[in-house]
């Protein structure tokens, strides 16, 4: 046991004075750094890209609301043209009929006879 006390106790004073394995300590530090590097841009390219895809969904549904809006407005002139429209057509129909009524009835009258009225 105190064999493996002392080797460790070894390994741990010399290790840091090797001059390799100072470099690959140096290596992974850097390596991982690079990583972390890389991630965190990875990231906030990712972070980015997905706010101007929020921003552009956004800005599509606004311009799609607005669409919405005018063929809204368009639709609400239409209908009102359109029940002008039928009022207009409503009261040609009601005064053509009534024309069509009185022609009917001042032609549906017998003649004036006026041999009848003598009868009596």
């Amino acid at each position: 046991m105190s064999n493996n006390l002392n080797w460790q106790r070894r390994a741990h004073s010399v290790a840091p004075k090797n001059k390799k394995f100072q470099q690959k300590r140096e290596f992974s530090k850097q390596k991982e750094g690079n990583l972390n590097e890389n991630y965190s841009t990875d990231f906030e390219n990712k972070f980015e890209e997905e706010e101007e895809g929020r921003e552009l969904q956004l800005n599509n549904f606004v311009d799609e609301i607005s669409k919405i809006k005018l063929l809204l407005t368009n639709l609400e002139y239409s209908t009102q043209f359109w029940n002008i429209e039928r009022e207009e057509n409503n009261k040609r129909n009601n005064l053509f009929n009534l024309q069509q009524q009185q022609t009917s009835s001042i032609n549906s009258k017998p003649p004036f006879n006026k041999f009848k009225l003598m009868k009596k």
